[in-house]
């Protein structure tokens, strides 16, 4: 199939790009690495009649330090993020993370708030997000809106975004120096979507589950004043109780027993050396 044709416009401002989004005339869609969008227009999944590309804002390709965290804006590819935190050791767990993200070549071209903004149940970036209590910065002509990553998943490819707002830039906290992790991901084959994603935090005695594909957002649990053992106990009760999603690709079952076999191996991998 060929996509449905649409306006295409490039502004160079942020302000620009609220105006267009403002513009009821017509249906718009952010586009900045298309590595989403592009697929979904040729199949008519996405039938938008302007396509507003960020590429030429240079103030939407900044990766910063800010506070205790990285503040990634738009444009700021996957590959990007990833070779700068090569050089910039600030959080070991995107470090992890990106290179399970599809392929390079994808990497190459797919942003990092692109995935967050298209709110997959099975990405990796929205879990790290949520995992690591992060933030999005969602603005509009009226400003910038600070949205927790907790309330800005709300279903299945739906987010709390208003039509007339786009992600200007999204914050990763960094981990505590006393904070450990693991983090562990199963698909049929490399580079394909995460089946289950599982992260654990663990800081002193509390710790933090995360689970990307056994829902329609990711998932975060806490558990304090505990030992693995007491931890392991936990993630096995939590297989058995909370609503876990069957889908073409898995049933539920198969999903709890990769919630528990990539569990064990996080938390193992979150135990200190």
């Amino acid at each position: 199939m060929k996509a449905r044709g649409f306006d295409f416009v490039a502004p160079d401002t942020t302000q620009q790009v609220c105006e267009f989004l403002l513009d009821a005339s017509c249906e718009s869609r952010i586009i900045a690495g298309g590595q989403t969008l592009t697929p979904m227009l040729a199949m008519r999944v996405a039938q938008p009649s302007r396509l507003i590309d960020l590429s030429g804002i240079k103030e939407l390709g900044a990766i910063d330090v800010r506070g205790r965290g990285i503040s990634v804006s738009a444009s700021v590819t996957q590959s990007a993020l990833e070779d700068w935190l090569l050089k910039n050791p600030n959080n070991p767990i995107l470090s992890s993370i990106l290179p399970w993200i599809a392929h390079r070549v994808i990497r190459n071209r797919g942003t990092i708030c692109g995935s967050i903004a298209h709110a997959d149940p099975s990405a990796e970036l929205p879990l790290a997000l949520v995992a690591l209590q992060g933030k999005i910065f969602a603005t509009a002509l009226s400003g910038i809106r600070e949205i927790a990553a907790e309330d800005f998943f709300i279903g299945a490819l739906k987010t709390a975004l208003e039509p007339s707002e786009f992600i200007q830039s999204v914050y990763f906290p960094n981990l505590n120096k006393d904070t450990t992790f693991g983090f562990q991901e199963f698909g049929y084959r490399s580079g394909d979507f995460a089946v289950v994603s599982v992260l654990v935090l663990r800081e002193q005695h509390q710790w933090v589950f995360c689970f990307g594909g056994i829902d329609d957002v990711p998932r975060r649990f806490t558990l304090s004043k505990a030992n693995a053992a007491q931890a392991i106990e936990f993630l096995n009760s939590l297989s058995l109780e909370i609503t876990v999603r069957a889908d073409p690709s898995a049933t539920s079952e198969f999903r709890r027993h990769l919630m528990t076999s990539l569990g064990l191996r996080a938390i193992q991998q979150a135990q200190p050396q």
